[in-house]
């Protein structure tokens, strides 16, 4: 993707978000309405990789386990995008270096941590059946002092939005979001925990 290309798509994403929440968009009821799956997730921590060998590289990971107790099998196509204060609006893993998960499996002590990629997929039911993986994000603009994760195919619930300038409707996924704040030195740090100061589901 070009520079111009990557810009004109942040653009388009800051304004979808920002059209979105002014038309008051639907909420998630307060039991789940279809199908949800159960997602346990770990610290986002910042990490210093050499990738390559000759480059100190900046990454966030967050170890995650999802297991299905839906009563059905269901299709799990994760997504996260990441979206700072500062507007920098990307998706995983977008900018990660393949061979930075090996390294971060070995962090978490599970070499056999399964690449999100490898994830994604018919999720069969049960507790035997749960997967672990990880996400991971590369650095983000380093003016931020706080940035939401958007997580969504955790669940099959769905709805419309309407543009009020348009009448024109855009389709709204169920979307765990995460909110987290920096209160360390991302600089001076090899290794940083970032403060998860909020959970909630949402439609996006």
């Amino acid at each position: 993707m070009t520079k111009r290309a990557a810009i004109l798509t942040a653009v388009a994403g800051l304004a979808m978000l920002a059209s979105v929440a002014a038309w008051g968009y639907p909420r998630p009821g307060p039991s789940p309405r279809n199908w949800q799956l159960d997602f346990k997730f770990g610290p986002l921590k910042m990490v210093r990789l050499s990738r390559p060998a000759d480059k100190i590289q900046t990454f966030w990971y967050l170890p995650y386990t999802v297991t299905n107790n839906t009563g059905r099998d269901v299709d799990f196509y994760p997504r996260c995008h990441l979206f700072t204060d500062t507007g920098q609006l990307f998706q995983a893993p977008q900018g990660v270096d393949p061979l930075a998960y090996p390294d971060i499996a070995e962090l978490l002590g599970r070499e056999l941590l399964e690449e999100e990629l490898f994830v994604r997929g018919r999720l069969l039911q049960g507790e035997e059946n749960a997967r672990e993986s990880v996400i991971i994000l590369r650095d983000f603009d380093p003016r931020a002092i706080s940035f939401k994760l958007f997580i969504s195919g955790l669940s099959g619930e769905t709805a419309w939005a309407t543009d009020p300038m348009t009448s024109q409707k855009h389709p709204l996924v169920k979307t765990l979001q995460l909110t987290y704040a920096l209160g360390g030195d991302r600089f001076s740090s090899a290794e940083l925990t970032a403060e998860l100061k909020d959970e909630e589901w949402i439609m996006r």
